[in-house]
């Protein structure tokens, strides 16, 4: 307090003089979020002939409140306004001497942000001499009540003056001060904090003008946690005060965030288990559930529907609710659930999120093994497996039995790799699993394992990753060698190949442009190699490894494949020629247009049916084709065709593998390039010819 009405008007002249200003900004600590107020651990303050106190930074918290005092040394009115970044604060009380000094202290509720707010604080005061301006955030503060005046007090004549004020609190709460003393000469009093208190604000300096003149005021701001009764006081060498005290209120107690699991169901099937929501503090009564996406949630007896914004009990959320997925949907499904003391929301926590995985309900058939390996040319584990989605629609893997995903596990009883759960595996798209002790093909996997299967295992897909079930579980779809024994085997088994590697590959056989699932292994996998040779006595087809991971598919739907010449017959120049110049061959032209409302980034040719070296009906001085798909040549088209063409594009055979001899079945030619929507390529399909006769040839589209 910088004067009194008693004080001689000799001393009412002051000297301007500025201590303690900060002119910079100053960063303001507020601590995590606690059950009571926390105090300040920094602050911003100063006592100058202006009106602004300038760069206060509230930082990010939670349940914030900015508190300003704002004294003037020439006014006994306190400010009509205070702002802080243009927003009016709430005045919660005020200690005046009558004629020429003021105190008062100003609350902001700032909510919870997670980032800081950098502003100025602006009091607008009849007062034309020096003010000052303190500024303190408190946190876990009620912000609908955030704070209620406490007593005051005021001694305007005497010498060696303080102050002892008793504030009725309450523990988590927290009590504020501010201690205002003038002192006619020798400098600014000192001033003390009582025993319990912890100092903020202390500034200080002559006054200047007004009724005080010739004086100097000290201003001094603390903090005290609350209790049911509290003591603020100082002690200081000052000839008058003014005193202040405001109750600062905790905000109320909320629940903590509960526990919920999560679970698993699929297509149109209502969930069977999980959804248990377990309460992490013993307050808690009720839950309120909000947020529920892509389906219906039940209590636990699957028929009566929460909706939301409603509250469950405890008892209901302990005994498991149960979600019905919106039909046809599969995916991610969710929704919210919050702790709170009564069934009305009174201390309503954060939410915590449930997931809820839909997964496709698969059939045995739908997710087949396409191709594998169990050893290469040089490593027993040079392995890897591809599976594929015979379906034409994406499949989504949901395991409902708690476990991890789908695995696919070696007739000895151990799981090789998981397909997890989550995983969208495309329509006609494929999931590629490799051996990365020593896979050799460097193509990136979807899922890896490192320990070696030995020969003459048998292989399953199951639904389920939980070891404990495979021996009991049908599978999705297995393939074993001659000798094996359910559920790792589909009718006649392959012949072995005992311990004798190379660059080959167990591929499924295609029709057009279905892969075959007859449940007949003998009938459906045919063995590729890229040299065409006998293994272990099984003759191999000659053709490529393609391991092929799940970023491709291949394309049925959004593609056309037409004629470059509609005009012309199928065999006819240019839609087909034979070219003796590099390499006999003959080139098949096509027009492939992405019909599709995305880009095709990569496309390819997998070839899934192909007469070529050691396919079926292959021998000696049969009529049958001897075709290997290669690396061709960009051609020129002449005349123009009648849809514009002038050029086809040369593809490219895809290593790994080296196809030293050409490729074969299952070899794959890159096609250059991307296909924009609407966009159109024209290709060159170099098939050699080492032996002529009838020949047939299927190619799938792949793009990614």
């Amino acid at each position: 307090m910088n004067t009194s009405p008693l004080l001689t008007p000799s001393l009412h002249r002051w000297t301007r003089r500025l201590l303690g200003f900060a002119a910079l900004p100053v960063v303001l600590s507020a601590t995590a979020a606690q059950a009571a107020v926390t105090t300040p651990g920094a602050s911003a303050s100063q006592y100058a002939n202006s009106a602004t106190l300038a760069g206060v930074t509230v930082p990010a918290g939670t349940n914030r409140l900015l508190v300003v005092t704002a004294s003037d040394a020439g006014s006994p009115t306190p400010p009509s306004a205070v702002t802080f970044n243009g927003t009016a604060m709430q005045l919660v009380t005020t200690v005046s001497d009558g004629s020429a000094a003021s105190d008062s202290i100003w609350v902001l509720p700032l909510g919870t942000s997670g980032s800081p707010t950098t502003a100025n604080v602006v009091i607008t005061a009849s007062g034309t001499v020096e003010k000052f301006i303190a500024a303190s955030v408190f946190e876990g503060v009620h912000q609908s009540s955030p704070a209620v005046a406490g007593p005051t007090f005021g001694n305007a004549s005497g010498t060696n003056l303080g102050s002892s004020i008793v504030v009725t609190s309450a523990v988590g709460n927290a009590v504020y001060d501010v201690f205002d003393t003038f002192r006619n000469t020798g400098g600014p009093a000192a001033s003390t904090v009582g025993p319990l208190q912890t100092g903020i604000h202390s500034q200080s300096g002559a006054v200047t003008a007004g009724v005080s003149s010739a004086g100097f005021a000290h201003y001094t701001t603390s903090t005290e946690p609350g209790a049911a009764s509290v003591t603020m006081s100082w002690t200081s060498t000052a000839d008058a005060v003014l005193h202040a005290t405001i109750e600062i209120k905790a905000a109320p107690p909320t629940a903590p965030a509960p526990s919920v699991t999560g679970t698993v169901t699929i297509l149109n099937t209502q969930s069977t288990s999980g959804l248990v929501i377990t309460p992490n503090s013993g307050s808690v009564t009720h839950y309120k559930i909000t947020s529920i996406t892509n389906g219906t949630l039940f209590k636990n007896d699957g028929s009566t529907q929460i909706t939301n914004n409603s509250f469950i009990t405890l008892a209901e959320g302990a005994a498991g609710l149960k979600f019905t997925p919106t039909p046809g949907f599969t995916g991610a499904a969710n929704f919210a659930v919050a702790g709170a003391f009564d069934g009305s929301g009174t201390g309503l926590g954060p939410t915590v999120t449930a997931n809820i995985l839909v997964g496709s309900a698969v059939a045995a058939g739908d997710l087949v093994i396409r191709e594998f390996r169990l050893r290469g040319p040089a490593s027993p584990s040079d392995e890897y497996v591809v599976i594929h989605n015979r379906t034409s629609a994406a499949i989504v893997v949901g395991a409902t039995d708690g476990s991890a995903g789908f695995a696919v596990a070696s007739s000895d009883g151990n799981a090789v790799f998981t397909i997890p759960n989550g995983t969208t595996i495309k329509a006609r798209g494929h999931f590629l699993a490799v051996n990365t002790s020593a896979f050799s093909l460097g193509v990136a996997p979807d899922a890896t394992w490192t320990t070696n299967i030995a020969d003459g295992l048998g292989l399953a897909l199951f639904t389920t990753a939980n070891p404990a079930s495979f021996a009991a579980a049908t599978p999705l779809d297995a393939v074993g060698v001659v000798g094996g024994s359910a559920p790792y085997i589909e009718g006649a088994g392959l012949p072995s190949l005992a311990s004798v590697g190379g660059e080959y590959a167990w591929v499924r056989k295609a029709v057009t442009d279905t892969v075959q699932d007859t449940n007949a292994n003998a009938s459906d996998f045919v063995l590729v190699a890229t040299d065409g040779a006998l293994y272990n006595g099984v003759q191999a087809v000659l053709g490529s490894p393609a391991p092929t991971r799940m970023a491709f598919a291949d394309v049925y739907s959004g593609l056309t494949v037409a004629l470059i010449e509609p005009n012309l017959g199928i065999n006819a120049p240019p839609n087909r020629a034979r070219v003796l110049a590099g390499g006999d061959r003959l080139e098949f032209r096509r027009r492939i247009t992405n019909n599709t409302a995305s880009t095709i980034t990569s496309l390819r040719l997998h070839f899934t049916e192909l007469t070529t070296y050691q396919s079926p009906g292959y021998s000696p001085g049969t009529s049958q084709a001897d075709l290997r798909p290669n690396t061709g040549p960009t051609a020129a088209i002449a005349p123009t065709t009648s849809t514009g063409v002038t050029s086809v594009s040369g593809l490219t055979l895809l290593p790994p593998p080296t196809q030293a001899i050409g490729g074969g079945l299952n070899s794959i030619l890159l096609i250059p390039g991307s296909l924009a929507p609407g966009a159109s390529l024209d290709i060159n399909i170099a098939l050699y010819i080492t032996r002529v006769g009838s020949y047939r040839f299927f190619a799938t589209v792949e793009g990614q």
